[in-house]
Parts: C-alpha cells; sequence; structure tokens
C-alpha cells in the first residue's frame, strides 16, 4: 500500500539544502544564493538548516552577511558562458565582496575600479555592520557556526526526521551519543504550534529571531512565521 508522503518530504525541504537546490554560480553546487535569489524568506531559515543538517555545509564568500546576486549588465560581464548568454552568466553571484560601507565595499581603493559592479544594498550588508549588530545575519551564521564546531551532534551526529501534525514545520533530531539537539524550522509565513510531548523539556539554545534563550517545553513549542529553533533536549534516564 502506497502512503501519501509529507510535504517536506518532496518539496521545500531539499530546496532548502543547498546542494540540491538552485546552482546560481554554475560550479555544479547548489548554494545559498540560489536558495535565497527564488525563496527570499529563506535567507534565515535556509542557513539554519544549512548548518544543523547532517552533512558537510557549503557557503561562498558573501553568503555570511546575506549578499544577493546583483544584476550585470551584458556590457560588464567577464564570465565567457554569460557573454554568449547572460542568462547563464555567473558573474550576478561573483561580484566584490562587501567590507564595510567605504567606497567600492571596502573591496577596493577608490580610485580603482572593480572587475564588477558593487551592489548596491552594500551600505546595509557588509561586515563591518553586520558584525556590530546583534540581529544581523553574520550574527546567525556565527553562532550557527560556533554550536556546529562545539557540538558533536551537529557536526557528526545522526538525523532523525520527527514525526508532529503540523505540516507547516519540518522537526529533526540530531544525535551523538547523549547528546540531542532538536530543530524546528516554521516554512510558513505565521505563527504555528509544534507539539512534542514524547521529547519533554529542553533549552532553547538559538532562534533565528536571536532574541530569546532558555528552557523550553517541547510539547508546545510556538515558532514565529519563518522562524527556526536550535534546542538542546535532555537524554532519557539510563535504566539502573
Amino acid at each position: 500500500m502506497m502512503h501519501a508522503h509529507s510535504w517536506w518530504q518532496t518539496g521545500v525541504i531539499y530546496q532548502v539544502y543547498p546542494r540540491s537546490f538552485l546552482d546560481s554560480n554554475r560550479d555544479g553546487i547548489g548554494d545559498l544564493p540560489g536558495i535565497i535569489s527564488k525563496l527570499d524568506y529563506l535567507r534565515w531559515l535556509g542557513v539554519d538548516a544549512i548548518l544543523t543538517l547532517r552533512g558537510t555545509p557549503t557557503c561562498y564568500y558573501g553568503d555570511e552577511v546575506g549578499m544577493q546576486n546583483v544584476a550585470i549588465p551584458p556590457a560588464l560581464m567577464h564570465d565567457p558562458p554569460g557573454k554568449q548568454d547572460p542568462q547563464h552568466s555567473r558573474d550576478p553571484q561573483r561580484t566584490p565582496m562587501q567590507w564595510d560601507t567605504s567606497p567600492n565595499a571596502g573591496f577596493c581603493p577608490p580610485e580603482v575600479q572593480p572587475w564588477l559592479p558593487v551592489a548596491s544594498d552594500y551600505h546595509t550588508y557588509n561586515v563591518a555592520v553586520e558584525q556590530q549588530e546583534t540581529h544581523s545575519f553574520l550574527t546567525l551564521v556565527r553562532a550557527l557556526l560556533t554550536l556546529r564546531r562545539s557540538s558533536p551532534a551537529l557536526s557528526v551526529g545522526s538525523q532523525r526526521s520527527l514525526d508532529q501534525p503540523n505540516p507547516a514545520c519540518f522537526v529533526y533530531l540530531r544525535q551523538h551519543g547523549r547528546q540531542r539537539y532538536v530543530v524546528a524550522l516554521n516554512f510558513s509565513a505565521h505563527e504555528q504550534v509544534v507539539s512534542l510531548p514524547e521529547q519533554g523539556q529542553g533549552r532553547l539554545l538559538l532562534s533565528t529571531h536571536l532574541d530569546h534563550e532558555g528552557p523550553m517545553a517541547l510539547g508546545e513549542m510556538h515558532l514565529r512565521g519563518n522562524e527556526g529553533l536550535l534546542i538542546e533536549v535532555e537524554a532519557p534516564s539510563l535504566p539502573e
């Protein structure tokens, strides 16, 4: 008997995982700009999934500050495929790294013309600005990387999807030994409730909103629109 698949088994979660999503720079590997260019609201959820799913995360320069594709006029393109067909150019993903708010985003001196145009939003999305902001995309990436590096469950642990009745959310368990983490991702724009009573109590380590942490009852978790949660779960007691 055939069973219907949950939506995330055939839909968004495979798109969120970058290696199987849009290959924005045509190097054969899906990437975060590919996710964002199609699903902008996944900017924060996407990096949460990338850095908490099992496997080797792949990020390119600029991903950590949320750089997006830049429209490049055909006359300014350098990529050979793009010169033949602008639709296949990799140049929109190769614009200068946005370091700060100075001319040319700090990539090169003001009197030097960079090989590709700098994004118009570089005053907002750059390393210097975002490293000073407690709720920036760069802050989120650094927090997730720190947790991944220090947590065997996230770096080398097993992964298991957790059944729960809310179809708008994807929830999975990462585990290594007695270290256990639950990741809950709300793929809707509205608040959702996820119920995992069998998981007991936990401690919220990180929200993609970067605005709260602490004890959390997994029996009723409230996720804001497009929010991701990373929760450390108490390991079950061993039999005496």
